[in-house]
């Protein structure tokens, strides 16, 4: 379990909206139940989504506030997270 920060780990790929944000993310070495923190490009989240391209697996993510756990069935993977929400 780390917590994981962009560049390293977590890139924007795609971000529109302000009032109602969607932003798309790509995930590198991302294993179940590491966090990342999206409060710079969310004040709320509604949904969040992550495909896994090693394992292909596509999984509803849990989040609080505006920190996302990497959902189970993840492990050294790397992928794409999508999210709905509120913009920062």
């Amino acid at each position: 379990m780390a917590v994981l920060t962009s560049p390293k780990n977590v890139n924007p790929v795609y971000v529109e909206g302000k009032a109602d944000t969607v932003a798309l993310f790509a995930l590198k070495n991302v294993t179940a139940l590491d966090t990342i923190d999206l409060a710079a490009w969310f004040q709320v989240i509604n949904r969040v989504a992550v495909v896994g391209l090693v394992s292909f697996v596509e999984i509803a993510a849990t989040w609080a506030g505006t920190v996302v756990t990497i959902p189970a069935g993840l492990s050294a993977d790397a992928g794409y997270m999508l999210a709905w929400g509120s913009g920062a």
